[in-house]
C-alpha cells in the first residue's frame, strides 16, 4: 500500500483502471447515483492482492469480495482494511474541533499540519482515493478556450503535493501559466499580502486581470487589492439549489464561455 513502494507503478496505474471499471458498468446499468455509484453492484475481484482495487469498488458502493492464491496478500488486505475503517463519529467531533480552532489561519489548509496532529499521511490517502477525483463539469473545456486568448494562473490555498496529486488524474496544469499556493508563501487568499505577493511573482497589472473563486471572502479580498473579480456560485452551493445571482456573480465557471 505505500504509494513509492515497489507497487508504484500500480498505484499510478489505479486511477486509471478504477474510473474504466466504474464508467463501464454504470453505463451499463444506467445507473444515476453519483455518491454511490456501485451501490447495489456485486463484484468478484479474482486475483485481488493487498485490495488496491477492492477498497476502492467499495467506498462506491459495491459489495466486494476478493479473492488471491496468496495468504499473505489477503492478510495485506484485511489489516489495511481494518487500519482504514473509522470511528465516524469521534473522527467528526475531533475534527470539528481542530477546524473551529485553525479556521481562518494557514494551518487549517496546510496538510503538513493536519498529519503531524494526526499521525496521518495525507497525501498516500489522497492517492488511494484518487480514483474519486474530479474536475467540476465543463471546467476543463472552459479553461481550454480561454488559454486560447489569455494566460491563465491557478491561485489556491490548496497544500501544493495535495495540487500536484489532482493534477496526476486531470492533468489540469498542463494549462496554466503559473500557480501559487498559499503554504509556499505562509499566507492565505484571506489575506491581502497574498494578493501583493502574486501580483509582484506573476508581474501582473491588476486592472488587467479577472480573479474567479467560489469563495466570496476571498473574492473581495482579491478586489481590495485591485483585481477585476467574480464570485462563481458552484461549487459553494449544491446544484440543486435554488440559485440567486448578484451583480459580480456567475453560475458556474463554464459561464465565462458560455
Amino acid at each position: 500500500w505505500d504509494p513509492d513502494g515497489k507497487f508504484k507503478p500500480l498505484h499510478k496505474f489505479n486511477p486509471i483502471r478504477i474510473s474504466y471499471i466504474k464508467d463501464s458498468i454504470t453505463n451499463i446499468f444506467k445507473i444515476k447515483n453519483q455518491n454511490k455509484p456501485l451501490e447495489r453492484i456485486k463484484i468478484l475481484d479474482i486475483g485481488c492482492g493487498g485490495g488496491l482495487l477492492s477498497e476502492p469498488m467499495k467506498r462506491l458502493g459495491a459489495d466486494v469480495v476478493g479473492i488471491d492464491a496468496s495468504n499473505k496478500n489477503i492478510q495485506v488486505a484485511k489489516i489495511h482494511a481494518k487500519k482504514n475503517k473509522l470511528d465516524i463519529k469521534r473522527a467528526k467531533l475531533l475534527f470539528q474541533k481542530e477546524s473551529d480552532k485553525t479556521k481562518g489561519s494557514i494551518d487549517w489548509y496546510d496538510l503538513h499540519y493536519w498529519e503531524k496532529k494526526f499521525d496521518l499521511d495525507l497525501i498516500a490517502i489522497a492517492k488511494n482515493y484518487a480514483d474519486e477525483i474530479s474536475l467540476l463539469p465543463k471546467s476543463l473545456e472552459t479553461i481550454k478556450k480561454l488559454k486560447k486568448t489569455k494566460k491563465i494562473i491557478y491561485l489556491t490555498n490548496c497544500d501544493p503535493r495535495l495540487v500536484r496529486v489532482k493534477d496526476e488524474v486531470c492533468n489540469f496544469l498542463q494549462y496554466a501559466d503559473g500557480w501559487l499556493s498559499s503554504i509556499e508563501i505562509n499566507s492565505i487568499k484571506e489575506n491581502i499580502w497574498y494578493w501583493r505577493h502574486a501580483v509582484q511573482t506573476f508581474q501582473l497589472i491588476p486592472q488587467r486581470c479577472l480573479f474567479v473563486d467560489d469563495n466570496y471572502e476571498i473574492v473581495m479580498q482579491a478586489k481590495n487589492a485591485g483585481i477585476s473579480s467574480l464570485h462563481a456560485i458552484q461549487p459553494t452551493k449544491s446544484i440543486n439549489d435554488k440559485l440567486v445571482l448578484k451583480k459580480g456573480s456567475i453560475n458556474r465557471i463554464s459561464d465565462l464561455v458560455d
